[in-house]
């Protein structure tokens, strides 16, 4: 049985560019195809933190189903969330597992690369 398949979100997102799903420990992003995610997409993330883990550390998965950028400056900022405690990257093909190893250089929180869900969410509860 997938570990996945008894998983449900708290709370779902769309925020235009992306689907933002709110677990008891984690928050999980899928970005929509061709988007480029930059500093200002931030905004929503502080806001989400504030809302949902601000008293409580988590972790945060990014699902890339689609094909889409990321600023790597981008990293440096999300690691002074404090109760940030680490990062994964589902990368179901090689071209998004060399995005997601060449991002992970820009991040000083633990940041994990998985090619599947069920990997990424056991490694993320374990961190707890």
């Amino acid at each position: 049985m997938s570990q996945l398949s008894f998983m449900k979100s708290i709370r779902h997102h769309d925020v235009g560019y992306a689907d933002i799903f709110i677990f008891e420990l984690y928050l999980m992003v899928q970005v929509k195809e061709g988007y480029s995610v930059d500093v200002e997409d931030l905004k929503i993330f502080h806001a989400l933190n504030d809302k949902y883990f601000k008293d409580r550390k988590f972790i945060y998965i990014s699902n890339r189903v689609n094909s889409y950028s990321v600023n790597p400056l981008i990293y440096p900022r999300v690691a002074m969330v404090e109760n940030l405690i680490g990062m994964v990257v589902v990368a179901d093909n090689d071209i998004k597992v060399n995005i997601a190893s060449f991002e992970k250089n820009f991040s000083s929180k633990p940041f994990k690369i998985y090619s599947s869900l069920d990997e990424a969410v056991m490694w993320a509860s374990k961190q707890f």
